[in-house]
């Protein structure tokens, strides 16, 4: 059973909402209360309505809604025939009991359980509140179980805790919940029994990393204080650090006393506080890690506490600043997340955008919520970043005029100004001063892909909102597989594209590519789901997903890429309280290069890593990985490549990897060690960088015959001054070139030329793709020395050679030669084939008149288990011809 959203929103916003049990961590809690509905506090057994406990009353809590208790239903058995609960009638209203108050102390921590069992529940739900009161019995603090809805047959377990009280906590109070959404249950029940209260020690864990940012060589500090114990026991606290590949990198335990009971203060006396356990980590390398405070009684965990940090070296406040294309999605807000805790996160996340739902927060009774967004925006317009207005979520009384199951918020848009405006009037009032950007629907809501109204609704839309604010700017989710409106009638719009069919890639790539013709604003959220991984989840293999899907929307040429869900439990960059997430540092280091950097290109690499150019300013950015199935991250491809004299590597952890320096030929590189994980090479030269992108052959496909071929490297000057120097063209060593190097390079800015030369192949060169390079010596403002991979094919696909190798039973092994005739217009072809093998005699064949279409020979090997692997050759030569093709491979290869 789901609840409309008004309802998930009310037991949202109302307080935390904790899972179902499942395992106990928590068993060394000591009594507080049970309320199994068996007898009341003086002995005496429970008839009507529970006499100890107090029910709700208002117009919004009808008193004809039974509560009592039911004497024929109980979760187990007691020392009555049958056990009790409470019961409470679902009869077209809400209705809430509460317990009597229970005496609570800042020095312990508490845990709850409970059970419900509901019947013909489909509008309404059971909760439980647990809230804690002042001295005056007002509520200061309040949390919530899980909703329980629909039929259960069995009893359902709900949890809330460990709960450190608020420091003006005095009493507690449990409250027994029937909610309802936007329609009531006029049948239906809940049972409520065995609601349980325990206390256990309260532990704290702070440190001075208090933005849980960490320069690399600062000291780490480490305090926990632990009130609440129980001087009969004896307790251990243990620390630990753990890195991103869940790895210890420093542990420490050490016994704690329990201090003496306090002092009352009726006594007057100061209740003296315990002494914190400190302890100091020595400074730690770049990267993410997880602080974890264990308190132990024997070998029973009694608390665990938990926070993290990141090392790194903060950002410089020059470069965070300005208009930037990544930014972070809070679609159910940002918790309790202090304003400026969360911008100054937001500043060294490379943050400078920040959606966050808006319409509710004025209807709402807390106003410290409207008041904590209105600081959270103008926290984040301080540090560069722009905030985003998403009215998702439209107050109760408007949701409640459209049918339960409506298709989003475009249908209220869709109505006539006059419907809505009223309830945005005060939406825009608080926040059009920080707010330009307004998102109509989250970027679930696909509501408005496809209506034919939506370029009048846009329009009505703006006009309603500069009427009342400033020159605005409206968006709305889109889907990626529909096409989008024609731009003239989208002016001003942007398009938050979003699906759940995930799009990643070179598909992403694609698709933005296409729609960049029409000239609208495509924002694009990258959300991360658990079936996304396919093979192992790790943080490593999260991590790296991330930075290659926010790779791909940079070079596809999205105008804003977003994080879906910052703080989503699972995939999430951020905890709830603030601290990172493992995948917070891979966002971080992508972000930060990328930001403002134009895609120059990919480099053509030895190792065939993946790899992504970007350049800002002078200044190159390489994202490298390699996805080959023999490399990994401790048997990684080494690439060479000069890219200048200031480069610096890290993975996406942050962590700095050396780059060798080799040298031979006069020629310098730098070596990078390549595996799964992107690494981030920064510091590159962007005139060396563009000089290696425009290199190339104006024809780069050699025909497979005898005789000099033209050959024309085409180099432009891609430095801000005049260069002069030498090249040098590297072929194989058997190839007969007219001329290989070239002295008088001589070319201003942006100028072009062009290096000739003739090649003549050797009767034995193979057909397919061969690596050569350019050596260039140039001198600009300074001396540069580097080589520039290329590729040149032999053969120009009018003639293709395959193989298909097939074992027979006797050991022999069967070669099929397949030759296809493409040639426009079409040749009559003859050839003369030989099979070279090693150890075995040459095997001949002829092909004879050939037109188009495909020859088939077959050559036998006997016995060639002594021979696999090695290479092989075949050579076929035209007869009257200049073709002279060679095809080889390794023995097995090619098996059919």
């Amino acid at each position: 059973m789901i609840l409309s959203a008004t309802a998930a929103f009310y037991l949202t916003c109302a307080g935390l909402v904790v899972g179902a049990v499942t395992d106990d961590p928590f068993g060394g809690g000591a009594d507080v209360r049970t309320f199994s509905f068996e007898k009341d506090e003086r002995g005496n057994e429970y008839f009507g309505e529970p006499h100890d406990w107090t029910r709700r009353k208002g117009t919004k809590f009808p008193h004809y809604i039974e509560i009592k208790i039911d004497r024929d239903t109980g979760r187990h058995e007691h020392d009555q025939p049958v056990g009790q609960s409470l019961r409470i009638e679902a009869n077209g209203g809400q209705a809430i009991a509460y317990s009597p108050t229970l005496p609570v102390d800042p020095l312990h921590s508490y845990v709850f359980e409970g059970h419900i069992r509901t019947q013909q529940l489909k509008h309404s739900a059971a909760i439980i509140s647990v809230s804690f009161l002042n001295h005056q019995r007002h509520r200061i603090q309040r949390l919530l179980t899980r909703p329980v809805t629909g039929t259960h047959a069995d009893w359902q377990a709900v949890r809330v805790g460990p709960i450190s009280p608020h420091r003006d906590a005095s009493f507690v109070v449990i409250g027994c919940h029937l909610v309802h959404g936007s329609k009531m249950d006029i049948r239906g029940r809940a049972w409520f029994d065995d609601l349980w209260i325990g206390m256990l020690p309260q532990m704290s864990l702070v440190s001075n990393f208090h933005r849980h940012f960490v320069q690399r060589e600062a000291n780490i500090l480490i305090e926990s204080t632990v009130t609440g114990l129980d001087a009969q026991r004896e307790y251990e606290l243990r620390f630990e650090v753990r890195n991103s590949s869940d790895e210890v990198v420093a542990e420490t335990s050490r016994p704690v006393e329990p201090l003496v009971a306090p002092i009352s203060a009726d006594d007057g006396e100061q209740q003296r506080a315990p002494e914190p356990e400190k302890w100091e980590v020595t400074p730690k390398p770049h990267g993410y890690y997880r602080v974890t405070s264990t308190l132990l009684s024997g070998d029973e965990v009694m608390l665990e506490k938990e926070t993290s940090f990141v090392v790194l070296d903060l950002s410089p406040k020059e470069k965070t600043t300005g208009r930037g294309e990544f930014g972070w999605t809070f679609p159910n807000g940002t918790g309790s997340i202090d304003p400026k805790h969360l911008a100054d996160v937001a500043k060294e996340g490379g943050v400078n955008w920040i959606k966050h739902p808006v319409w509710q927060s004025v209807y709402s009774d807390d106003l410290e919520i409207p008041a904590r967004i209105s600081q959270l925006f103008d926290e984040m317009i301080q540090k560069g970043v722009t905030p985003v207005g998403v009215l998702s979520d439209p107050p109760r009384a408007l949701r409640d005029q459209f049918a339960k199951d409506w298709s989003g918020i475009s249908e209220i848009f869709s109505m006539p100004p006059a419907f809505w405006s009223r309830s945005l009037e005060s939406v825009i009032a608080r926040y059009s001063s920080t707010v330009r950007y307004w998102q109509l629907g989250s970027d679930t809501d696909a509501s408005f892909v496809g209506i034919n109204s939506l370029p009048t609704t846009l329009a009505n839309v703006k006009r309603e909102f500069d009427r009342i604010g400033r020159d605005t700017r409206i968006g709305l989710h889109w889907e990626w597989d529909r096409p989008f409106p024609p731009s003239h009638r989208a002016l001003q719009t942007f398009f938050s594209l979003h699906s759940k069919r995930d799009v990643r890639g070179e598909e992403l790539v694609r698709k933005l590519r296409a729609s960049e013709q029409n000239g609208l604003r495509r924002w694009v959220v990258i959300e991360r789901r658990s079936d996304d991984m396919g093979g192992e989840d790790t943080p490593e293999t999260r991590g790296a997903d991330l930075v290659k899907q926010m790779v791909s929307a940079r070079i596809g040429g999205a105008n804003v890429i977003f994080a879906g869900d910052v703080v989503d439990a699972e995939y999430g960059l951020m905890n709830s309280n603030g601290s990172p997430t493992p995948l917070f540092l891979p966002w971080r280091t992508t972000a930060m290069a990328l930001k403002g950097a134009q895609y120059l290109g990919a480099l053509d690499l030895a190792g065939l890593s993946t790899n992504h150019a970007f350049v800002r300013g002078q200044e190159v950015m390489l994202i490298i990985w390699n996805d080959l199935p023999d490399v990994s991250n401790e048997n990684p491809a080494i690439e060479e490549l000069y890219l200048g004299e200031n480069v610096t590597i890290t993975d996406v952890w942050g962590r700095q990897q050396k780059a060798s320096v080799v040298t031979d030929d006069n020629i310098t590189r730098q070596q990078i060690r390549v595996g799964h994980l992107p690494l981030v090479v920064r510091g590159g030269s962007a005139p060396i960088a563009r000089w290696r992108m425009v290199v190339r052959f104006r024809n780069a496909t050699l025909k497979s015959q005898h005789g000099n071929q033209d050959l024309q490297i085409l180099i432009k000057n891609t430095f801000p001054e005049g260069v002069s120097g030498t090249a040098k063209l590297n072929v194989p060593s058997e190839w007969d070139v007219e001329r290989r190097e070239w002295d008088d390079i001589a070319l201003g800015p942006g100028e072009e030329t062009v290096l000739p030369t003739t090649v003549s192949l050797p009767p034995n060169v193979s057909l397919g793709d061969v690596p050569v390079s350019i050596d260039f010596d140039l001198v600009a403002d300074r001396k540069y020395t580097f080589r520039v991979r290329r590729t040149l094919k032999v053969g120009q696909d009018d003639i293709l050679i395959h193989v298909i190798e097939r074992f027979r039973e006797d050991g022999g092994l069967e070669i099929e030669q397949v030759i296809t005739n493409n040639t426009s217009p079409t040749e009559i072809l003859n050839f003369r084939c030989s099979l070279l093998v090693p150890e075995h005699r040459r095997q001949k064949v002829r092909v004879t008149k050939l037109g188009n279409g495909i020859d088939r020979k077959i050559y036998f090997l006997p016995n060639v288990d002594q021979i696999l692997g090695k290479r092989v050759r075949l050579r076929i030569e035209e007869v009257d011809g200049q073709r002279n093709l060679n095809y080889s491979w390794h023995l097995g290869e090619n098996e059919e």
